[in-house]
């Protein structure tokens, strides 16, 4: 064998590749849980420490999300980090995964009530009052009576004071000596008098509450 042509040959040939290492492709319908953990807890850090860019990461990140509790502490973050925008929007997205999580349906009430959205406030507390008369159908209990609270608040706001009135006195009778539900019942029945007492010294024969819906015009979204 003739070395030198062998070698010749050798040295001619293109070199060896090694194998090109495989990217490991994962199918991710959602971000890995200890991931998203991680991210909220540096998300959180960065809030107190009051970096700017944490808004920008959080519209980023809730759309990979699909777990509603996950979506819920964002939402928690989106506030405190006062990005309102993207709150409004990871709200929405975990109530339609969880429509009636009554954790859920309690943060994204407060928040709708900040920041004015009374119609949206109104929707989120009467899913919050008739998923806890289910639980409490169901486990034969009595229902929270924040749920009330807060149905016969929006209920006010929203200008539907004979409506917030029926819900909050009913409860009452369970309640007798919850001081919020006394000053709430109190405030509505008041408010009712005076509007019921400006309908009357005008002539105006209609329900009080025609003026104050939504058709008016009045209300807030």
């Amino acid at each position: 064998m003739n070395v030198t042509a062998a070698s010749s040959s050798s040295s001619s040939a293109s070199p060896v590749q090694p194998p090109e290492k495989k990217r490991r492709v994962e199918e991710v319908s959602e971000v890995n849980t200890r991931d998203v953990e991680w991210d909220l807890y540096q998300l959180q850090h960065e809030i107190q420490r009051k970096d700017p860019s944490v808004p920008g990461k959080l519209s980023k990140l809730f759309p990979q999300i699909n777990d509603p509790i996950s979506l819920w502490r964002i939402a928690n973050l989106c506030e405190t980090a006062r990005a309102v925008e993207t709150a409004f929007l990871v709200y929405q997205k975990a109530l339609d995964i969880a429509p009636n999580n009554p954790t859920i349906l309690s943060s994204a009430i407060r928040f709708y009530f900040a920041q004015h959205a009374v119609s949206k406030a109104t929707e989120c507390s009467k899913n919050l009052y008739n998923s806890m008369l289910q639980i409490v159908s169901e486990n034969k209990g009595s229902i929270e009576p924040d749920a009330v609270c807060l149905l016969g608040l929006a209920l006010h706001m929203k200008g539907e004071y004979q409506e917030a009135l029926k819900i909050v006195s009913s409860h009452l009778k369970q309640f007798p000596t919850n001081p919020t539900l006394l000053q709430l019942n109190q405030r509505i029945t008041v408010d009712l008098g005076i509007l019921r007492d400006s309908f009357s010294s005008i002539g105006c024969l209609d329900d009080p509450n025609d003026a104050f819906s939504d058709n008016s015009g009045s209300s807030s979204t």
